[in-house]
């Protein structure tokens, strides 16, 4: 029987024995928050607010029972359920399953766009993606070690299901036809010129080996400020070698 016809609900696993389900919500939230802040999400109006929150909240609890009970055996039903909506207002915001994990393709985009767009003068498109990945370990780690489990599981998730794979790299593919774009621009240059690509490909790179080496220092048992430090050297090294490596092309601002 598919997935989504069950009526079975597959036994949930405890991911954060000690702690409530409420409280990993809540972690997740405030690393939400700290985002919406720094990117002006903030200040929108009322009414985009409220969708807003409604939405993450939505993505959240989604992804959590996916961690919890395996991507295929959760209903879109249940999510409505747990979230207290019904099942058209999931769809209105999340037209697949897959989408409500991937939930912030758009934002990411919109925020690699901005910083190889508005990077300070004189720095390299690699060193605009370092200090973008340095806000958001920032974010992550002043969530507090509740947010740390839920990324390995997050992690081990998008490895486990197919199809949030593929959605991964669709993202991906995405995020470097972002750079690609940019970076001609930049260049004055047509976006299918070999220079372009190749060098969108090596910029979001950084952003892949990030999320690699932010799970591997996790694993390792650091937390806090050990874990910030461990990792801003990983992507520094990281966009050091991209820099360099690309300075005889990449436009400078």
């Amino acid at each position: 029987m598919p997935a989504e016809q069950r009526d079975d609900p597959q036994p949930r696993r405890d991911l954060h024995p000690g702690w409530t389900r409420d409280e990993v919500l809540a972690a997740v939230r405030e690393l939400r928050g700290a985002h919406a802040t720094a990117h002006g999400s903030d200040d929108d109006g009322l009414r985009e607010r409220k969708k807003r929150l409604t939405r993450e909240q939505i993505s959240d609890v989604a992804t959590l029972m996916f961690c919890e009970r395996g991507f295929d055996n959760v209903r879109i039903a249940e999510i409505a359920a747990e979230v207290g909506v019904s099942e058209k207002t999931v769809y209105n915001y999340f037209p697949t399953k897959e989408s409500l994990v991937l939930d912030r393709a758009d934002e990411l985009e919109d925020e690699l766009r901005q910083a190889i767009r508005e990077r300070s003068p004189g720095s390299s498109p690699a060193e605009a993606v370092e200090r973008m990945l340095e806000l958001e370990l920032e974010h992550y780690v002043l969530a507090g070690a509740l947010v740390q489990p839920m990324m390995l599981e997050f992690g081990r998730l998008i490895e486990t299901t197919p199809a949030l794979k593929a959605g991964m790299r669709d993202l991906m593919a995405r995020l470097t036809d972002v750079a690609a774009e940019e970076l001609a621009r930049e260049a004055g240059v047509d976006l299918h010129e070999p220079e372009p690509q190749i060098a969108a490909r090596a910029v979001v790179a950084i952003w892949d080996v990030h999320m690699v080496t932010r799970r591997r220092h996790i694993l390792a048992g650091l937390t806090g400020a050990a874990l910030q430090d461990a990792v801003r050297r990983d992507i520094r090294r990281v966009a050091a070698i991209v820099s360099n490596g690309l300075s005889s092309w990449t436009p400078t601002g």
